[in-house]
């Protein structure tokens, strides 16, 4: 049996090219598709040169608008929406562009199940670029209706104060810098955190 048998390994680079799995398509590397099906992707959770920025992003609530410091945003880069559209609500398309309100959603378009239990109504929302039909690309998920539920989680899970920002330090001492997200179905994710 083992002399007719092929190790299944060598089957995998014919796998992945007739996929065409974006593993180094994107131009950030900040993210990663691990698999179409389900659909599911490591994501980054700060921004470029793999830093976390002060006031964006999981510190949302330490910019200039007009958000508590304890609000936190899971960034999406327009390039892994293009990788893996199936991913994300409507392929990664905001049908709220241009409907007011900065692209809000009048409603949670999402529920997101992390791996401790904690069960999220989310919000995939903002203006994060263009797909190759013009139209607007999600630039990030939240929690819904209050946006600091999410920002608090993530501190709490970090063992930080509701308020604190989130340094590089903080992700070293986790010992990662990505959440998996992935699609179990039609609007309900998981949320690898740890």
């Amino acid at each position: 049996a083992l002399q007719d048998s092929t190790i299944c390994t060598s089957f995998i680079p014919k796998i992945l090219a007739k996929q065409k799995l974006p593993l180094t398509k994107s131009i950030n590397q900040l993210d990663r598709v691990l698999s179409f099906n389900p659909p599911k992707a490591e994501i980054y959770v700060g921004g470029r040169g793999r830093k976390m920025y002060p006031k964006s992003g999981w510190n949302w609530g330490h910019g200039s608008g007009n958000n508590a410091p304890d609000v936190a945003e899971q960034r999406i880069r327009s390039a892994l929406i293009k990788d893996i559209p199936q991913l994300f609500p409507n392929n990664g398309v905001n049908l709220n562009y241009k409907k007011g309100q900065k692209f809000k959603n009048i409603k949670a378009n999402a529920e997101i199940l992390f791996d401790d239990g904690f069960v999220m109504d989310a919000s995939f929302e903002q203006n994060g670029g263009k797909n190759s039909n013009g139209q607007t690309l999600y630039k990030a998920f939240t929690s819904y209706p209050d946006k600091a539920t999410y920002g608090r989680y993530i501190r709490k899970r970090l063992g930080l104060s509701p308020t604190s920002v989130i340094t590089d330090a903080d992700l070293k001492k986790r010992g990662k810098d990505t959440i998996t997200l992935e699609r179990l179905s039609p609007g309900v994710y998981f949320c690898d955190f740890l």
